[in-house]
């Protein structure tokens, strides 16, 4: 059948700024869009290399007007655009803004404005508004590197991709918004921001006062054994979540005596004890070759890659992201009233999901922000994170942070009556949002084909690990991460390292909101249901192509340079590093004007507790501290979408297992 992309009519224009601009487009025009780029003397942002822009992808069939400063950003051209997305580099003021948009309608034309802190950033954390920057004062750099060692960078425009997501999957939102008689006047994107809503797997620690010492190497933070372990031709990533999983790995190696070892009962217990954990997995694998360890762990279903180089990704099949499939079933109409509310993006939208960690929680937990009513569905015992600390309260940070809000079912897929109630709670629902091992649901007779048959569900999203002939192995972020070539563009490549965010999980997951809300406008246009598959392994190996050229990290060249309070990181300006320069005996603000001084900007690293102190973060509410009940604080990320307090809404309450069992199921 005729493909109809969610964005069909649309029309969008851009006026070319930083990456995050390009790329925003980009994924408009994947979706239908059509677009007109402008081009001004503001385009060039200059904090930016010039490839990163003329990345050839983003150009095809693109058609570009050349404007002066004074001139509106639409031109005469009539109909007024639905979308304006603009870039600001940080130095922009908001009356020229203003005066480039003169005469928009916001009735009719949504305004998407992405910048490095936000358009009224009064005191953002850095001077310097490029990539290097955002890494550094967001986090990323101090949460990634060796354990023990320095600050590092991950070396592809992460930020830039990110907020690039964020702000097309805002654009959608907000169209969906304004057919509801609302919407946002002004879609505030900042770089910045997206960055802090990636950290949810360290606010337990930073909530416990463990802010700092992040860096592990390829660790977890809050599981083990979690790492990449030497072998006998390089490096195997091996990681496990659950005990089921460890003693599967014991099984493996050879080890089945530990099963009873107090040391190693819990998740807890085995990171108080990595260094022992580690040094039992590596005497194993330090005897196999990287395949043979492959082959053995994911044939128990335990995690396991190795780290690819960005020539191996080069040379393989391009990556795509996201794979659309349109059936021809027409969708049957529902009598159940929609839940409503107010005027959110989402509103009257229903999810049912499926799924545990954070690739579809966290893209569930967004839609729910935009204003979607989510239906978690868990195993009976409830998900195995909700078990994880650290804890404050009764609540699991890390469960809470990617599932307040959310409503909570427990079934048992597994038998007839736990399917037959999953078909029950479908009904009057628009997404199924699942993250299972791939074809966990088919195999349960829950796959899309039986569903749209059955069921008014406009939506079938598959978050899955690998595709293709790959979809069967079990993934995790770090394994992605090396698979998909992150880890060869972080630090000196004597071992591999993994991002301290979980970029494969959180890529996915914005992608994931961006093809949902996207998907469901095509389905309501079309009446045919769609289905999504969202590779983590596609999806970051895609994050690494503006470095495909170079095959190697693409950032301006840097220096991390250590101060007696902390680090910061120096840009090189063309400029040889500088070894005379010595920081050590000075603190972080006498370091960054000593290195101007010498004409290389530079930024402060911030750890998580700075972060969270910085006055920034406050101004703009990115960590909030919900209140659930009589328990205590726990920390939650704002969502990254750059609407207003009255299109945008959050969760204080972590539903109980199985909560809502007789509210959706006994009908």
């Amino acid at each position: 059948m005729e493909q109809v992309h969610g964005l069909n009519g649309i029309r969008v224009v851009e006026r070319a700024g930083r990456l995050a601009v390009r790329l925003c487009s980009f994924l408009l025009r994947q979706a239908g869009a059509s677009l007109t780029r402008v081009e001004t003397a503001l385009s060039d942002t200059g904090n930016e290399p010039r490839f990163w822009k003329d990345y050839p992808k983003f150009d095809d069939g693109v058609e570009t007007l050349n404007l002066g400063l004074s001139d509106n950003v639409c031109g005469d051209e009539e109909p007024a655009p639905d979308i304006i997305i603009i870039g600001v580099d940080g130095n922009e003021n908001r009356k020229s803004l203003e005066a480039q948009t003169a005469g928009i309608d916001p009735n009719r034309t949504i305004l998407c404005v992405i910048s490095p802190f936000g358009v009224d950033a009064e005191h953002p954390p850095s001077t310097e508004t490029d990539e290097l920057a955002i890494q550094a004062v967001s986090g990323l750099m101090a949460t990634t590197g060796e354990l023990g060692g320095e600050p590092c960078a991950v070396g592809v425009p992460v930020m830039e991709v990110f907020a690039a997501v964020n702000a097309a999957s805002s654009a959608v939102a907000a169209l969906r918004a304004r057919a509801l008689g609302g919407g946002a006047k002004l879609i505030d994107i900042a770089v910045f921001d997206a960055a802090i809503g990636m950290f949810g797997s360290f606010l337990g620690n930073v909530a416990n006062g463990h802010a700092r010492g992040l860096r592990g190497g390829c660790r977890h933070p809050i599981v083990a054994p979690w790492n990449a372990y030497p072998t006998r031709d390089g490096w195997g990533v091996i990681c496990t979540v659950s005990n089921e999983q460890w003693f599967r790995l014991l099984d493996v190696i050879g080890r089945a005596e530990l099963r009873q070892d107090e040391r190693f009962q819990t998740a807890k217990s085995r990171v108080e004890n990595c260094d022992t954990v580690d040094e039992i997995v590596t005497n194993w694998s330090k005897t196999q070759t990287t395949d043979a360890l492959i082959l053995a762990l994911t044939d128990r279903g335990i995690p396991a890659g190795k780290t690819a180089t960005i020539a191996q990704l080069r040379s393989g099949p391009s990556p795509v992201p996201c794979r659309r499939k349109f059936y021809d079933t027409q969708i049957a109409r529902s009598d159940a009233a929609p839940i409503s509310h107010g005027k959110l993006p989402l509103a009257g939208v229903r999810i049912v999901e499926v799924g545990a960690y954070t690739a579809g929680p966290y893209a569930g937990r967004m839609l729910y922000n935009l204003g979607a009513d989510v239906i978690k569905v868990e195993p009976l015992v409830g998900e195995v994170s909700r078990a994880w600390t650290p804890r404050v309260g009764n609540s699991s940070v890390f469960f809470a942070n990617y599932n307040a809000g959310k409503k909570s079912v427990a079934l048992d897929l597994k038998t007839q009556p736990g399917r037959e109630s999953f078909k029950t709670l479908l009904g009057g629902a628009d997404v199924v949002l699942q993250n299972l091992k791939a074809g966990a649901m088919n195999d349960l007779g829950l796959g899309p084909g039986e569903l749209f048959s059955d069921t008014a569900l406009k939506v079938y999203c598959n978050v899955v690990g690998f595709s293709g002939e790959l979809q069967d192995r079990p993934a995790f972020d770090t394994v992605i991460q090396a698979e998909a070539g992150i880890m060869s563009l972080i630090g000196s490549g004597t071992s591999p390292m993994k991002a301290g965010f979980s970029l494969a999980d959180l890529l996915a997951a914005h992608l994931a909101v961006f093809e949902i809300v996207s998907a469901l406008r095509a389905a309501n246009e079309s009446r045919h249901p769609v289905e999504l598959t969202v590779s983590m392994q596609d999806a970051l190996a895609w994050l690494t192509q503006i470095s495909w050229a170079s095959e190697g990290p693409v950032l301006p060249p840097h220096t991390v340079c250590r101060a007696n309070d902390g680090w910061i990181v120096v840009r090189h300006q063309g400029q040889s590093p500088q070894s005379d320069i010595d920081f050590s005996s000075s603190t972080t603000d006498e370091a960054l004007m000593q290195a101007a001084e010498a004409g290389m900007p530079a930024t402060k690293i911030f750890e998580l507790d700075e972060v969270l102190a910085d006055e920034h973060v406050k101004a703009r509410q990115l960590l909030m501290e919900e209140s659930d009940g009589d328990r205590l604080l726990k920390y939650m990320t704002a969502a990254p979408f750059g609407f207003d307090k009255n299109s945008i809404r959050y969760g204080d309450q972590v539903s109980e297992v199985g909560a809502d069992n007789d509210a959706y199921l006994s009908r």
